[in-house]
This record gives C-alpha cells, sequence and structure tokens, in this order.
C-alpha cells in the first residue's frame, strides 16, 4: 500500500510524480521485469524512490530495494509497505546480501553514475543463484549524449553500445539485448505469433530499415550463466496529449496566450497612452506656441533693455570720466594743500628767525638803552664836575660831543630795528592775504566737489533704473559715491577749517606769529 509522502525530483532519480518520455522509459522497464518476475526472489539495484521495486514485490515472492542514499531507503519504507516488500541501504559494489540468495536482479539506470562496472557485475554474479538472471540498461553514449550534444551532470561514466556488450559477453555465458527509444510512429504486431521487428525511420524524405529498432536511446540486456528465460518485447504507450511534445506544446500555447493577453493589455494600455500623448502634445504644441510669442517679445525686450544698457554704459563712462577728472582735481588740491603747508612750514620758520632776530633786536635796543643812560649818567656827573671844574669843560664838551654821536649812533640803530619789525610785521601781512587766497582756492574747490556730488547723485539715479545686467556698474557706481562721500567729508572738513580761521581771522590776536601757527595746526590736524 502506497503512501501519499513525495521524493523532490532533482533529476538524479525518477519519481512517480513525474510524467512524459521519463515515466514512458522507467515504468516500461519494470513492467518487462515483472513479466520475469513471478515467484522469485528479486534484488532491485539502486532502486531510488522505491517505486519499480514495490512494482516488482507484486508478481514476486519477495523484493529487495538496495540504494546508497539513506533518505531515499527511508522514503521508500514510509511510502510503500508490503509484507513481501524491504529496503536496504547499500552499494552497488558491495551489495549487503549472503551469496547465491537472489533469483533476479534488476538494475535500471545504475551503470552510467558509476564507473566500477566490473566490481558491480561481480557482486551482481555473488548474490544470484546459479540459475539466476540480470536485467540491466544503460544509455547508448552516441544517440544519448554525442549527437544531441547534451550532458548529463549526474553520469559519471557512459558506454557505447560495444562497450556494453563486451562487457555483459565477459562477465555472462548467455546475453540477450532489447533497444528502447522513445517513438512517433505506426505500431504493427501480430496477435498471437512472435515474429521478427523491423523498423522503419524517415528522415528528409528518404525512409531508412533495419531490423531491431534503429538508434536505440538505451540498450537493456538479459545475461544468465543458464538458460535465459522468454522475454517478451512490447509497446508502452499513453495518450498523445500526455507526451512531453504535446505537453510542452500546451505549455508554449498557453505561454503565448498569456503572452498575447499581456500584449493586448498593454497594447490597450498603449493605445490609451498614445491618446493621453496625442492630447500632451497638442497641449504642448499650444505651450510652445505661446512660448515662442513670449520668446519674441523677451527678445524684443531684451533689444530695447541692450539698447538702453549701451546708453547706460556710455553716460556711465562720461561719469566715470568725469568721476576720474575730479579725482585728478582732487589730487591736484591734495598737492597744492601739500605745497601750501610746506610754504606754511618755511614761513613758520621764518617767522621763527624773524621773532629770535626781534628778540636779539630788542636785547640790544635794551642794551643800548642802559647805556644811552649810563652815559646821560656820565654826562650828568660831567656836566656837576664841569660846574665844579670849570677848566674840565672844554674837555668834557667835547666828550660829551662824542657821547652824543654815540647816542645819536644808537638811535639810528634802534630805527633801524624798528624798520626790521615793520618788515617783518609786512611779510607776515602778505602770508596772511597768500593764506585768504588759498582759502578762496578751496573754497572753490568745495564748489567743484558740491557739483561732482551732484552729478554723482544723477548718475546713481540713472544707473538704479537698469536691469541685473548693469549689477556691475551699479557696483563700481557705489564705490566711486564712496570716495565722493569720502571727499565731501573732506571738502566739509575744509570748509569747517577755513571757518575757524575766518574767526581767527575777526579775533583781536596780539601778534601774526599766533595767527600763523594757529593754521598751521588746523591743517596739520584735519589733513595729517
Amino acid at each position: 500500500m502506497a503512501k501519499r509522502d513525495e521524493l523532490e525530483f532533482t533529476g538524479e532519480r525518477y519519481v512517480p510524480e513525474a510524467h512524459g518520455s521519463i515515466e514512458l522509459e522507467h515504468i516500461h522497464r519494470y513492467l518487462q521485469a515483472a513479466e520475469i518476475a513471478k515467484g522469485l526472489v528479486v534484488l532491485d539495484i539502486a532502486s531510488g524512490e522505491g517505486y519499480g521495486t514495490a512494482m516488482l514485490a507484486e508478481r514476486a515472492s519477495r523484493a529487495i530495494g538496495v540504494d546508497v542514499s539513506a533518505g531515499a531507503i527511508q522514503h521508500a519504507r514510509s511510502r510503500y509497505d508490503r509484507p513481501n516488500l524491504e529496503y536496504l541501504v547499500g552499494d552497488c559494489a558491495a551489495i549487503p546480501l549472503r551469496d547465491k540468495s537472489v533469483d533476479l536482479v534488476v538494475s535500471f539506470e545504475t551503470i552510467e553514475h558509476h564507473d566500477q562496472h566490473r566490481k558491480m557485475l561481480e557482486e551482481i554474479k555473488r548474490v544470484l543463484r546459479p540459475d539466476g538472471v540480470l536485467l540491466i540498461s544503460s544509455p547508448d553514449k552516441q544517440n544519448y549524449s554525442i549527437e544531441p550534444g547534451y550532458s548529463n551532470p549526474f553520469h559519471v561514466r557512459e558506454l557505447y553500445a560495444e562497450q556494453f556488450k563486451e562487457l555483459m559477453q565477459e562477465h555472462f555465458t548467455n546475453v540477450s539485448f532489447f533497444c528502447q527509444r522513445i517513438i512517433y510512429g505506426s505500431g504493427i504486431f501480430p496477435e498471437t505469433e512472435s515474429t521478427k521487428t523491423r523498423s522503419y525511420f524517415k528522415v528528409g524524405g528518404k525512409i531508412n530499415e533495419a531490423l531491431g529498432l534503429v538508434k536505440p536511446m538505451y540498450w537493456i540486456a538479459l545475461a544468465s550463466q543458464s538458460d535465459l528465460p522468454i522475454l517478451a518485447t512490447g509497446l508502452f504507450e499513453q495518450p498523445i496529449d500526455e507526451s512531453d511534445l504535446a505537453r510542452s506544446l500546451v505549455d508554449t500555447l498557453t505561454a503565448r496566450e498569456r503572452e498575447i493577453g499581456e500584449l493586448k493589455t498593454a497594447m490597450r494600455a498603449s493605445n490609451e497612452n498614445l491618446v493621453n500623448l496625442s492630447n500632451a502634445i497638442a497641449e504642448y504644441e499650444k505651450s510652445l506656441k505661446a512660448k515662442d510669442a513670449d520668446l519674441n517679445r523677451y527678445e524684443q525686450q531684451a533689444q530695447t533693455y541692450v539698447g538702453e544698457l549701451r546708453q547706460y554704459a556710455a553716460q556711465s563712462l562720461v561719469y566715470v570720466t568725469d568721476i576720474q577728472r575730479a579725482q585728478a582735481e582732487l589730487v591736484s588740491r591734495d598737492q597744492a594743500i601739500e605745497r601750501l603747508v610746506e610754504q606754511v612750514k618755511a614761513y613758520e620758520e621764518q617767522a621763527q628767525s624773524f621773532a629770535e632776530q626781534l628778540r636779539a633786536h630788542a636785547l640790544q635796543s635794551v642794551e643800548l638803552t642802559i647805556q644811552v643812560t649810563e652815559q646821560l649818567e656820565q654826562i650828568g656827573q660831567l656836566r656837576s664836575e664841569t660846574a665844579a671844574r670849570g677848566g674840565l669843560i672844554e674837555s668834557q664838551a667835547l666828550e660829551l660831543k662824542k657821547y652824543e654821536e654815540q647816542a645819536q649812533l644808537f638811535q639810528r640803530q634802534l630805527q633801524g630795528c624798528a624798520d626790521r619789525e615793520r618788515e617783518i610785521e609786512e611779510r607776515l601781512q602778505r602770508a596772511g592775504a597768500e593764506n585768504i587766497s588759498n582759502r578762496a582756492t578751496m573754497e572753490a574747490q568745495s564748489i567743484r566737489l558740491r557739483d561732482c556730488e551732484q552729478e554723482s547723485q544723477s548718475v546713481k539715479n540713472a544707473l538704479s533704473a537698469s536691469e541685473a545686467t548693469a549689477l556691475a556698474q551699479k557696483s563700481d557706481l557705489a564705490r566711486l559715491q564712496a570716495e565722493i562721500g569720502v571727499i565731501q567729508q573732506q571738502s566739509s572738513e575744509c570748509a569747517k577749517t577755513l571757518q575757524e580761521l575766518r574767526l581767527l581771522r575777526d579775533q583781536e590776536l596780539r601778534s601774526p606769529k599766533i595767527l600763523l601757527s594757529q593754521f598751521v595746526h588746523a591743517l596739520k590736524v584735519k589733513f595729517w
């Protein structure tokens, strides 16, 4: 009784859940083996999933399945359960049975999975009884692998037909060979009698014929050291719609129909997308036309802006030239102020020299006055002595005359000193006049700076109306305005200084030297 457990199909061994050509090949071999297993002790080497051993147990007195895979044996034990059915773990080159203990050994799809072929056949002969029989299969390497260009990853060593036949005849006295291949064609079989089998094979419009089966995919050998039993040949067929080709075509048609359905769905979606795209393209064309109109308008505006910017650039160049000229004038003014300061320094030095000379002359005047006073005192004394000394009057008169001459000389020297003082005062007055002239020049420059400020303000107003492309010129103008602000500040300070000088001029000063010193100090504070 079979249980519902299933062994996973990996391609290494057949399982009953697989259908198509592989099912026909494997089941057909076990059906043939069951024909000669009735009442015998049967060994199934490489029993795999266990289905074949279970089929043999239906006819045999006892059926033993041996496989190298413990997992496969455990599965077979759990799925197939009969009193005369047994599964053992073992190797085909070391069969776990005693000598001469079985009547029939079956080994399908085994010999190509290893390379110990002779060791396997020796083990089979060991467990077979003297009249025992071996039924074994092997793929034909030429038709299975070479011609189709196929390589089975589970096969270790495949045999050509001649190699398989030589191997079997080397180990057994009597051997009979059968051919197996999945075919599509017409079958003609006798109803009761056994006759020879002739095959016809059509290739490219030409029909070839041969005894037996043309280009078998598998060879099956029936071998024994005794007489061979009669093994019937036959046909195992299934409905054409269950064949691999039909199932493949059905799967292909199903996949194609599914693809067609998907393509139709995709086509409908594509048509909808095309409609949407057409609408979007129409809208996009409308927007492009609108954008073209806007672009033309923007180009015209841009041309207008370019013309205005060029005008602003020309005006800016004029303003820059004026500003550069104003800067040059300011530099010239600064140089004039520096020269004026140098002149003031020179005047100050001259004033100091004149003051020293005045002090020297004053000292000389004091000394001369003292000397004159002393001489006058002496004259008085002499006059007194003259009164006392009448005889000395004439001599004293002469001396007095000398003293009077000396006094006149001293008076002339004092007059010269006074003249020198008047000359110094006149020079100081001329220096004051020059200062007044310089103040007038500075006032004119202040007026010019105010004009430059007004022109700079007009430049700022003109450039503030330009577009973003005039930002660089606007930045330059801002820098120039900052410089003009500095100039304005300096001009304001100059005006303030001039105002202070006017106040100083109106004040009553004790000497021209004080006025000159204050003017020089004010210039140093403002410009140095």
